[in-house]
Parts: structure tokens; sequence; C-alpha cells
């Protein structure tokens, strides 16, 4: 309870505040007393209004990596610092993180494509030091020869301060499989059976800088066969299978550029497949998909 007590002495009024805060979050509650000394009369007036949670001053989660791009199968880290905004740290707070892996999608005119679905691969918890830092430890996971796109890993980091508050920060890096990003892209979206598709392909490092590359094209049919016998009822109805129809080999200027003119053959579904000889090793990338109309479909591509 807090009591004020101020004197009008031009008036000879006299006005007393009683302040109740009935909890520490919750409503206050004031009561005004005014005394006309003059006249010896007095009356009350009342009211509350809300006391706000105090908060303590904010603070920042960062996490960093030392480097964007990490090759597969390699070791790396996530480092994470929690410091309020006055520069103090959150020595000793509790951090819970995880790391979601998923498909990387490089930059394509100058923009960035996130993925929309991911998978957990890691959910640790553990506390900042007397500097509010923590070292993650992140052994990149090797590649698969079956992939056909590089895999990105995030980490996500939740850092609760002694209030209950918390606060998140994430970083990310990309699993590499080798040095090089080539890309083919296709002159149009669906054909005819007999046209020429022309193929323009790029390649550049993860910077996008040019690089001349060597490569080898595979452009595969692609059909849905319904599935005989699935291992689980969460299986699909439904497998791709890819034929190769044709394959070339392409080498890229020191611009990063070169085309290939493919001959169309057949109807129906087919993507290319490109795979990149890098020092000694290779490693396949999805390339572009083209849409070939039968004979009943071919006003699609007028």
């Amino acid at each position: 309870m807090f009591r004020l007590k101020l004197v009008d002495r031009r008036i000879s009024l006299v006005l007393i505040y009683v302040l109740i805060i009935t909890a520490a979050l919750s409503i206050a509650r004031w009561r005004q007393q005014k005394a006309a000394v003059v006249t010896n009369e007095e009356s009350t007036v009342t009211g509350s209004f809300d006391v706000a949670e105090y908060k303590k001053t904010e603070y920042k989660v960062v996490v960093t990596t030392p480097k964007r791009f990490a090759p597969a199968d390699s070791k790396t880290r996530f480092d994470i610092d929690a410091h309020y905004f006055f520069g103090a740290p959150l020595a000793g707070a509790e951090v819970k993180y995880y790391v979601y892996r998923s498909r990387y999608y490089p930059p394509f005119a100058g923009e960035e494509v996130e993925e929309d679905y991911s998978d957990l691969t890691l959910d640790s918890e553990d506390k900042l030091d007397a500097y509010g830092h923590l070292t993650v430890e992140f052994d990149v996971p090797a590649a698969n020869e079956n992939d056909v796109w590089d895999f990105q890993y995030r980490l996500e980091a939740q850092v609760t301060d002694s209030s209950g508050r918390s606060i998140n920060g994430s970083a990310s890096l990309v699993a590499t499989r080798g040095n090089i990003i080539a890309r083919a892209i296709t002159d149009h979206f669906v054909y005819r059976n007999g046209d020429t598709a022309r193929i323009s392909i790029s390649t550049t490092d993860y910077e996008g800088r040019p690089v001349a590359a060597k490569l080898s094209l595979k452009f595969l049919s692609r059909e849905w066969v319904k599935v005989e016998k699935k291992e689980s009822e969460y299986d699909p109805d439904y497998a791709i299978r890819e034929s190769e129809l044709r394959s070339a080999e392409v080498t890229t200027n020191r611009e990063g550029h070169a085309f290939y003119n493919f001959p169309i053959t057949r109807t129906g579904n087919i993507s290319i497949k490109m795979v990149v000889q890098e020092n000694g090793k290779q490693f396949a990338l999805a390339g572009d998909f083209m849409w070939v109309a039968g004979s009943d479909q071919c006003s699609l591509a007028e």
C-alpha cells in the first residue's frame, strides 16, 4: 500500500491517494479522498488500472556456422550466442536445439527457394557457458550415390532465460558433393513427337561464379507403374520407372554455358539427369522435364 498526500493551499484542499496493489501482476486499485478544510466536507472517488508485467531487457540469439557450404561426410559446427541488448551474456541459459534436413535448391535468377518440408535429424539440449556461448559439433552426413541433389541442414536454437522466456535463432549449411552446380533447362515445356528440344546447360560454383565443366546428359523416359506388392500400407500405390533414351557428353565454356539439341522420338514424360565429372569423381544432378504430347494432345504443344 502506498499513500500520497497533496495539499492545495490556494483552496485549502487536501487530496489523499491510496494505492493498493493486490498482487505482483494483477490490478491496482486507487482511492482518492478529497477534504475541504474550510467547509469540512469530504468525498471519495475510486478506480483501478492494470499493472503490466515487468520484463527484463530483451536479448537476441545468433546462430552461425563457419562455412555456408560444407563437404558431405565432413565435420563442422554451429555456434550459438545469446546476449542482452546492453551487452551482457546469458550465462548458463538453457538451450534446446534441433537440426532439420531439406532439399537444397540453388539460387535461380538471384532468388533462393526454401523447401517447405524438412526432416528432423537431431534433437538435443545443453546450456550456454559464462560467455553466453555454445558450440554444437556437427558431422555432415555422407551423400547417397543415388542422390540427384544436395541437402541443406538447418539448426534452430531455443534459448530460455531465467524468467522462462524463450527466443529462437537459426542458421543453415549446405552439404555439397562437389564444387559445381549444373543446370539443364529446356526451351519449351511441351513438345510434339519429331520436334527438337534445345537444352541450355550452365555450370557455376556454389557462389554463383561461372566455371567450365564436363558433364554427361542423360534423357530418361518416366512412367508411373502400379506397385504389385507393397512392404507397408503407407507406401505409395505407384512408383516411377525410368528408362534411358539417350546420353551425350557436353563441356561448358569458361563462361559456364553450352547447348545441346535433343531429337524427340517418343511421347510422354522425359526428364534430364546430369552427371558432373570433377577431379576423378562424379555425382548426379536433376535437370529439367519435358512433356511430349500425343496426337490427341497436339494443341498443348502449339
